[in-house]
């Protein structure tokens, strides 16, 4: 019987354990403009076949067989929505992205360094889209494992060096937070959770809760114009991810004595809580949670207020998370250096002082460079264009006060 799913990662473990990547940058790239290096490197991507030394690995029908399965259960994890043409894109977000730079930089030199982003982050789409797999078939857990593990090797010393994500239940994050013409299938993913272990949940907590919070964030004050009833209308798929963070971080807190982990926990509730307090709070269990951990919130609530000083994830607001990721990969391409600044690094502003994160100022820097990137190129949402990337941190501090006054009645 064909197993896709084992076959992909199989193949994929082959592609990253080597210079495979790095050559076959610097083959499309020799002594050509950047617009002829991607025209060379898109059949590669576009087909899922990739030259690894002298043999050639065609990924091409494990990809379908997952990602056509994928597509019934109500995700297009490799192809975006198509605003104008009112469809899901024919071509994947790889391919948008790479034609996009081609264009943008076609007379410039071909940068093998550049490109081997972009084909680092075709393999980021493949490996968010074995994340929403693994309860196929076997073992869940031991899965999701092998797709840390390849995520591991893609941002490891044989790649470009761009950072995408600490964890593959942020892959599965990034690969579902798209806008689906059809909603049905967050309902089904959500009731498959329980069966990863508690290691597992505390990774698809943590991620869900601060990217939902910014995410409804942005709607409470751009497409909603503060109007919380239409909002709460047109997000109702999200707030059952919301909650079941909400419900799972607040559980964790009870027994937690790790100080900076459950310093980490702690924001992560904090972040989700501002996308709407009091409609989570309305919820028995997780105001019971809240209850029994008010005072550590509302002081963790407080030390987030945003400053012009350092990062804050309170400023940070977006339509989409996956929106933060593909602008993090368009401008390394633009400027010709990969960012080391990864979609968690954004939902948290808790950095040691001995820690080889990304500093605050890279985080900050990063995050206004993105958000003037969205205002040069807005999208139409709801009939008004916007940009779909924000950092301000006077709107951060109001989100803050919105749900302290909800915490505090």
């Amino acid at each position: 019987m064909f197993d896709a799913f084992a076959e992909l990662c199989d193949g994929l473990e082959v592609l990253l354990a080597g210079a495979a990547r790095r050559d076959l940058a610097e083959r499309v790239s020799h002594g050509r403009t950047f617009a002829d290096a991607c025209a060379r490197l898109e059949p590669h991507i576009a087909a899922h076949s990739l030259p690894v030394g002298r043999t050639t690995l065609r990924l091409k029908a494990a990809v379908a067989a997952l990602d056509a399965l994928t597509k019934t259960e109500g995700f297009n994890v490799l192809n975006d929505w198509d605003g104008p043409a009112v469809r899901i894109s024919t071509t994947t977000i790889p391919v948008d992205v790479l034609r996009f730079l081609g264009a943008a930089r076609a007379a410039q030199p071909a940068d093998p360094c550049v490109l081997a982003v972009l084909i680092d982050y075709y393999v980021m789409h493949v490996l968010a889209l074995l994340t929403l797999r693994v309860w196929d078939a076997g073992d869940p857990n031991a899965n999701l494992d092998r797709v840390s593990a390849l995520l591991a090797q893609l941002q490891g010393p044989n790649g470009s060096g761009h950072r995408f994500a600490e964890d593959p239940e942020t892959l599965l994050l990034i690969g579902t937070s798209h806008y689906e013409p059809e909603d049905h299938g967050y309902e089904r993913y959500l009731q498959r959770v329980p069966l990863l272990n508690a290691a597992h949940q505390h990774a698809l907590a943590m991620c869900h809760a601060a990217s939902l919070g910014a995410h409804l964030r942005f709607g409470f004050e751009a497409p909603y114009v503060r109007n919380v009833r239409l909002m709460r209308e047109d997000n109702i798929v999200d707030y059952p991810w919301l909650a079941y963070g909400l419900r799972t971080l607040l559980r964790e807190l009870d027994d937690e004595r790790d100080e900076d982990r459950r310093a980490r926990t702690l924001e992560a509730i904090c972040c989700g809580l501002t996308g709407d307090a009091p409609a989570l709070l309305a919820q028995p269990d997780i105001a019971a949670g809240v209850a029994r951990h008010r005072g550590a919130l509302m002081a963790a609530l407080t030390a987030m207020r945003p400053t012009q000083e350092r990062y804050a994830p309170l400023a940070l607001f977006f339509n989409f998370a996956f929106n933060v990721v593909k602008g993090a990969v368009v401008d390394a391409m633009l400027w010709g250096a990969p960012r080391a600044v990864s979609l968690n690094d954004f939902f948290t502003g808790i950095i040691p002082d001995d820690s080889a994160s990304p500093s605050s100022a890279a985080r900050t820097g990063l995050a206004v460079t993105l958000m003037n990137y969205a205002r040069q190129h807005p999208d139409r949402i709801r009939g008004q264009l916007l940009p779909v990337i924000v950092y301000e941190p006077a709107t951060g501090r109001r989100a803050l006060a919105d749900a302290l006054r909800a915490l505090q009645n």
